[in-house]
């Protein structure tokens, strides 16, 4: 185990064969490793690359990157091609192997890349390539707050539409 009652900083990996436990900070210019333990921390985590876990990642709050001052090549999402991608999309029920005995909801990744790729866009939307650091066992992942975006925008649509048909009846119950 690695214990401090303030931070742990490091300029490359921090690897523990237990648990990385920390009051303060944990922030690696590297990856994060722990074998047999988990990684606590009181305040942030950070790593500048990937963080793998095989187990539960918990936290009271979760932010992605999404200052105007990071992106490039802003444009809107045209309606059709929000819908399309609903449309398309299948809400499975699942356990996974490793843990058959919780039955699940979500997507297969499989499935939204055939999706993405019958719709001409890019797979990487939405689908993430993932490899296990100790077994270097690769999978498909899925950008699940990417994809809320999308649900967003559905639902945005949808409520114009029902606006819109709200209207159209106040309109007939005046010509009655």
């Amino acid at each position: 185990n690695v214990y401090a009652e303030k931070n742990i900083t490091a300029v490359k990996n921090i690897t523990a064969n237990g648990g990385i436990y920390a009051d303060g900070n944990i922030v690696a210019g590297g990856g994060l490793s722990a074998e047999g333990g988990g990684i606590y921390s009181d305040d942030d985590i950070y790593s500048e690359e990937d963080i793998y876990a095989e187990g539960t990642i918990a936290t009271s709050t979760w932010s992605s990157d999404s200052d105007r001052n990071m992106k490039q090549n802003i444009e809107d999402v045209e309606r059709e091609e929000a819908l399309r991608i609903l449309e398309s999309v299948n809400l499975r029920k699942y356990q996974f192997i490793a843990n058959p005995d919780v039955q699940r909801m979500g997507f297969i990744a499989q499935e939204i890349q055939q999706m993405l790729s019958d719709n001409n866009l890019d797979a990487s939307l939405f689908v993430q390539h993932v490899t296990n650091p100790r077994t270097k066992e690769e999978h498909l992942g899925l950008n699940y707050l990417d994809m809320f975006s999308v649900l967003w925008k559905g639902w945005q649509i949808h409520n114009e539409e029902i606006k819109k048909l709200k209207d159209e009846i106040k309109t007939l119950k005046g010509t009655l």
